[in-house]
């Protein structure tokens, strides 16, 4: 079968390496691992593989739990062992529970040869699924297409920190200006209009809960739920199904369900179905070959927050459904901003973190910060903001939201 196979090449390429890290650092996942190899090689016993996977989660989950993998053979030994279960269940047909093996090796990152385990164990959700039918609920529309009753939208668009606005739509050479004013310069800029991004699919279907169902309602996706400033913040997986049902959908008619987000995940390199929906924008055009841009998807409920942090990329952030609130500081502003590389973590873990709580702020503890300048915009569907390499940034969704960035 196409999942031993995948196994199988992942072993004839990096089997050698992870046997002789393992012999040093855990010698008893080591045997398991073999055990692994030897059932792919064969293509056989996927009860024996399935033990042996059992094994080696023992050792690296619970290192992942107390306190953090100490080399990489941890992280790639866990990685092969949940793929390992997901190939044991397609074998016992169990789609679902066979798919969220896959998924949750596929967080950590596919090894190349291995994808046809994902492909797979998809082909047999997506079979399962379509015969089960969408729940009633798929019907609902969480991402509103009117910009909010929020007091902030209308003071945002009048103020003088508002972001510098450009339309891409409107003349021939606009891109040009774009990299020339804006990209060379490192200026924050909103552009609208942008005819890649204007043409994208996504702006349609990924605010119909129905078509996420049906492309990706299977899979299980990482999640973050409740608030770091209330000490509620966790990190989950949920079965994505579950996700856009019960916390998206469901937070469009109760203001008062916990803030969920999947937030600076690779979701179109796990569900390769969504990656069809998007395309490079047209603003990107010669300023970056496709390959080398890494795009996050940030999809979460109203009232989820991003901390003010900055990135090590430029950043093309693309809203694709809702409404999003952004504030942006120059690194010049940095003195102000009492920045730490300690305590970052989740979606802020960039490498330097800002300890002011924008909107927040608590300047008895911080009395700099409340000089610090900042820009500001509301973003909405269609919108794309450009934050240069290094600027602080701070973002709040107002609505239900799905945002799409670009690093490059």
């Amino acid at each position: 079968m196409a999942t031993w196979s995948g196994l199988a090449e992942f072993f004839a390429r990096y089997g050698g390496d992870l046997r002789a890290d393992l012999k040093v650092h855990s010698p008893a996942a080591l045997a398991d691992v073999a055990r692994i190899e030897a059932c792919a090689a064969a293509a056989g016993d996927a009860e024996a593989a399935a033990q042996a996977a059992d094994g080696v989660l023992a050792v690296t989950q619970g290192l992942l739990e107390g306190g953090g993998w100490t080399h990489v053979c941890f992280r790639e030994a866990h990685v092969v062992a949940l793929l390992t279960l997901a190939v044991a269940r397609c074998h016992r047909q169990q789609p679902r529970a066979a798919m969220e093996a896959a998924d949750r090796a596929a967080i950590f990152g596919i090894p190349p040869g291995a994808e046809a385990i994902v492909a797979a164990c998809d082909e047999l959700c997506k079979q399962s699924e379509a015969a089960v039918g969408l729940p009633a609920a798929a019907a609902a529309r969480p991402f509103p297409s009117d910009p909010p009753a929020d007091p902030l939208l209308k003071a945002v668009l009048s103020s003088a920190r508002a972001v510098q606005r450009l339309d891409l739509g409107g003349e021939a050479q606009i891109e040009d200006r774009f990299v020339s004013d804006f990209y060379k310069k490192e200026r924050p800029v909103v552009l609208a209009g942008d005819p890649e991004v204007a043409a994208w699919p996504a702006l349609e279907r990924w605010v119909d809960p129905a078509y996420l169902l049906s492309v990706a309602g299977w899979r299980t996706v990482p999640i973050e739920l409740g608030s770091k400033r209330k000490g509620t913040w966790r990190e989950a997986t949920e079965v994505f199904r579950d996700f856009v049902l019960n916390r998206l959908c469901a937070s469009a008619e109760d203001s008062v369900v916990e803030p969920a987000y999947l937030a600076q995940h690779e979701l179109l390199k796990q569900i390769s179905a969504l990656s069809k929906d998007i395309t490079l924008p047209s603003a990107l055009n010669g300023v970056v070959e496709e390959d080398q841009v890494i795009i996050n998807c940030w999809i979460g409920t109203a009232d989820t927050v991003t901390e003010l942090h900055k990135d090590s990329f430029d950043n093309l952030f693309v809203q694709v459904a809702g409404y999003k609130y952004v504030r942006l500081y120059a690194p010049a502003q940095a003195k102000r901003l009492y920045v730490s590389k300690r305590g970052c973590s989740g979606a802020e873990a960039q490498g330097n973190c800002s300890a002011v709580r924008c909107e927040a702020e608590d300047y008895s503890q911080y009395p700099l910060a409340e000089d610090a300048q900042y820009l500001e915009c509301v973003l909405g569907p269609g919108e794309a903001l450009f934050i240069p390499e290094g600027w602080f940034h701070y973002l709040r969704a107002l609505t239900p939201s799905i945002s799409v960035n670009h690093w490059f």
